[in-house]
């Protein structure tokens, strides 16, 4: 029973949700090229497809039969998108950890701290060169 659930949902989404559904429209196209193929003889199916689909911009006699074709037109698509949400039992939502302070700390260096004298030696001001 679940299989064949699974099997009407997957269908109800790719038929109501995508362009899956212009495959129905498959007979129109073989019946639309043998049209074509009777009075050319040289029409291959590909030149068919090229010339209905890439090369499609004017508009020739058969227009309106051209555009029962598939994926020629979006008439009749549902154009909104849903998605289906399902709850899965036994899981929970965690909540986020709470943010934890860092505790600053100083070193004071009062005391018998004193600077390095070889600093006072290293930093010193230019002086002018002694000729």
């Amino acid at each position: 029973m679940r299989r064949v659930i699974a099997i009407f949902l997957l269908c109800l989404q790719l038929f109501t949700g995508t362009e899956l559904c212009q495959l129905f429209k498959a007979p129109v196209l073989l019946e639309h090229y043998r049209e074509h193929k009777g009075g050319d003889e040289s029409l291959t199916f590909l030149s068919y497809l090229r010339e209905h689909y890439f090369n499609s911009d004017e508009r020739n006699p058969d227009y309106a039969r051209d555009m029962q074709l598939p994926f020629k037109s979006c008439a009749g698509v549902l154009l909104a998108s849903h998605s289906i949400s399902i709850p899965i039992p036994g899981f929970t939502i965690v909540p986020p950890a709470p943010a934890f302070e860092i505790e600053k700390q100083y070193q004071s260096f009062k005391g018998d701290w004193q600077p390095s004298q070889i600093i006072n030696t290293i930093f010193q001001p230019p002086r002018a060169a002694e000729a």
